[in-house]
């Protein structure tokens, strides 16, 4: 509403400046707005600009994902599970694309609205470790990429925020993430960042102390932490299976 009472200059401004901005929905309360001659000529702005009307609170907003044929099969993939308008791509402060849950998932909301999570930390637990290896020798036979000085391991690796931080900062990273959606979220990442994904090795797969059948359960409210038990879980929280 505030961007239509600024600009208010025609409807062509409006929706190019959503579309330059990096918008992908307006509000129905602005289209409301525009009532009388050139109303056709509106929609059919937006549908070229590619945008959504969006009527309702923010919060339940879903943001469109364009496909593109670089990343089709991984949007495919998503697709498939039932992600269809479910996650999106967003920009991070540090210069790569993530794929993250349009909503509902506490890391993902996070990263859609500041643009990083948890930044303090894992930064000063790269930097941490980084310092930890000064003054020791590289591997042997160590003096140029595909070989890295660092490699970490992302044990449960959720959308991938560490492990796409630690690639983008030269570290060789393998994410371990065992749940079908968080994986195929790590993939279109990788796929937007051609850039740093050679340096990221994926493994679907769950860590245990020793083999059991255990379920992997969802905190209503957070989707994308998942958590595997062995028993029946405790205490107040709700999970579905």
């Amino acid at each position: 509403t505030e961007v239509w009472e600024t600009l208010q200059g025609g409807k062509a401004n409006y929706l190019t400046f959503l579309k330059d901005s990096g918008y992908d929905l307006y509000r129905c309360e602005d289209r409301k707005a525009l009532t009388g001659a050139g109303l056709e000529e509106f929609f059919a702005k937006v549908k070229e600009a590619g945008l959504q009307e969006f009527c309702g609170d923010v919060a339940e907003a879903v943001p469109m994902v364009e496909s593109t044929d670089q990343c089709a099969a991984e949007h495919a993939a998503l697709n498939k599970l039932g992600m269809e308008g479910k996650y999106r791509v967003a920009d991070t402060t540090l210069g790569f694309k993530i794929a993250v849950y349009a909503q509902g998932d506490i890391v993902s909301d996070n990263i859609i609205k500041h643009g990083f999570w948890e930044l303090g930390q894992s930064e000063e637990f790269f930097k941490k470790a980084e310092g930890l290896a000064q003054g020791r020798p590289a591997p042997t036979g160590c003096t140029s990429p595909p070989c890295h000085r660092y490699v970490g391991i992302d044990i449960g690796a959720n959308v991938g925020w560490y492990t796409l931080l630690g690639a983008k900062r030269g570290w060789k990273m393998i994410g371990m993430e065992g749940t079908e959606k968080n994986a195929a979220l790590i993939r279109l990442s990788l796929c937007l960042n051609p850039d740093i994904a050679e340096r990221v090795q994926l493994r679907k797969a769950l860590l245990g102390d020793e083999p059991k059948t255990c379920m992997i359960l969802y905190p209503k409210g957070n989707v994308g932490d998942a958590s595997m038990r062995c028993d029946p879980p405790g205490g107040g929280t709700e999970w579905t299976e």
